[in-house]
């Protein structure tokens, strides 16, 4: 057998398979909840459970987070504890809650800078 004889290794696959108009491929559907609110259908809409206002969770959050720190902080002063270091301390867990919900370092410095600004505010007010 001569080398003639021999199929084209290098010949595209598409070429050996017979002619037909391609098929229109459907779309990958994308799970609920990452299609937009137009996209979904009606019924998975009408059945999923009525979500609670995150807003209204939130400050219900805050308002347990203020009672805890209060107390921590009384506690922290009871001990004899130096504010500069309670300050850092809670500083560092903040940093470190941040962290483990995974913001970045340029997030992290966004929400210090804005506490920061809040509180010298709210310290000449």
């Amino acid at each position: 057998m001569s080398t003639d004889d021999k199929p084209d290794k290098a010949a595209p696959a598409a070429e050996s398979a017979p002619s037909e108009p391609a098929a229109e491929q459907p779309a990958e559907e994308k799970p609920a909840a990452e299609q937009p609110a137009a996209e979904q259908p009606a019924a998975a809409a009408a059945d999923a459970p009525r979500q609670p206002d995150l807003s209204e969770e939130v400050k219900e959050q805050f308002k347990k987070l203020e009672v805890v720190l209060r107390e921590t902080a009384e506690k922290f002063r009871t001990q004899g504890i130096h504010p500069r270091v309670y300050a850092a301390s809670m500083l560092e867990v903040g940093i470190l809650a941040l962290i483990h919900i995974g913001a970045d370092d340029a997030k992290i410095r966004e929400v210090v800078e804005t506490l920061i600004a809040r509180n010298r505010a709210l310290r000449k007010g």
